[in-house]
């Protein structure tokens, strides 16, 4: 994710839709059995998304995903920007006109940060057009099974509606998800870069875990951190738990450099998690997403959210027990798995 999903404003033209991102996500080993089913039993997508490994909980039968499929309307704007020499503003207001789809805080620094990825990828999208051209057929699997998995394991959700949005980013590999009109939980894959169905699992367990199913968390784009830190880290130990076999920065989707820092201030980020856990609004969100967090070191949020989340399934709580704490409660929730990692994960 990036998946930085931190409070991001997904745009488009208006035949489509414009909102707000709610998923922090915007996008997910330890847990303790649920549902009945062992750890043996625990569904694994593996590496091949078509073939769904373990049984399906009845009560994911519900589900459904919608399909957008974007890329057409990006390669209308491709080939029209291509087929005569255009300076970079007025290549950038034909992206806007023409297709205008972004994950990207609110304000002038989202529309800043939209715009510099779209110029540090212009020269690469040629290469990448085979792919694109594919749509979101090409993400090889099947997307409906995927959001059953994701339900059963976490036991709640049965009745969440997805609408899937396949898209073109800057090769960013930022996936994310945001609350559609009517309550739909809209979640969006780049097509051009990155793991999709990493991401896809990821971002599904956003929107399962946001949905009126689970946690009902509501708070878009001022939701609180410790809604941050839980969110991001239950999407991270879905995505381990169903695409095993991958050291833990593949699930963090970040550097190992940033890892190595971060493991070395594990101690300094949790105590400013725990000072800021009660804030809330867009400033909170871009702090410990895209900004210097309470250390100087990017995507703290994600950092803390794998931490706390591992120390409290190990101390005993499941992940069904994760996605259904009401929000009210998560502040005291990551205190607690805050105070069990810094005794040794022992509650």
């Amino acid at each position: 994710m990036i998946r930085i999903g931190g409070g991001f404003r997904c745009v488009m033209r208006a035949s489509y839709l414009m909102v707000s991102f709610a998923g922090i996500a915007g996008c997910i080993s330890h847990q303790q059995p649920q549902n009945g089913m062992s750890d043996a039993a625990t569904p694994s997508l593996g590496r091949s998304p078509n073939v769904v490994s373990a049984r399906i909980d009845s009560a994911a039968r519900g589900t459904r995903i919608t399909v957008v499929d974007l890329t057409k309307e990006f390669l209308v704007f491709f080939d029209s920007a291509s087929k005569t020499p255009l300076d970079r503003d007025s290549r950038w207001a034909m992206w806007q006109r023409l297709y205008g789809f972004a994950a990207r805080p609110p304000g002038p620094f989202g529309d800043t940060l939209a715009r510099r990825l779209f110029e540090a990828a212009w020269d690469r999208y040629p290469a990448a057009l085979p792919r694109i051209r594919q749509g979101a057929e090409g993400f090889g699997f099947v997307p409906d099974s995927v959001l059953r998995q994701v339900v059963t394991l976490l036991g709640c959700g049965g009745d969440t509606h997805v609408q899937l949005i396949a898209f073109v980013g800057g090769f960013e590999a930022n996936a994310f998800a945001f609350p559609g009109p009517g309550g739909i939980q809209t979640i969006a894959i780049p097509v051009e870069a990155g793991d999709a169905l990493g991401a896809l699992v990821h971002e599904l367990t956003h929107a399962v875990h946001h949905s009126k199913g689970c946690a009902n968390i509501t708070s878009g784009y001022e939701m609180s951190l410790a809604e941050l830190v839980l969110s991001e880290g239950l999407a991270m130990r879905v995505t381990e738990r169903l695409i095993p076999g991958y050291p833990s920065i593949h699930y963090l989707a970040g550097s190992q450099a940033w890892l190595d820092s971060s493991n070395s201030r594990r101690t300094a980020i949790l105590e400013g998690i725990q000072q800021h856990i009660s804030e809330s609004g867009g400033a909170t969100a871009r702090r410990f997403t895209f900004g210097s967090g309470a250390t100087g070191l990017g995507r703290e949020g994600y950092y803390a959210g794998w931490v706390v989340t591992e120390a409290l399934l190990d101390g005993g709580l499941s992940l069904h027990d994760l996605a259904t704490t009401p929000s009210p409660h998560l502040p005291a929730l990551i205190s607690r798995g805050i105070a069990w990692e810094e005794r040794g994960r022992s509650p």
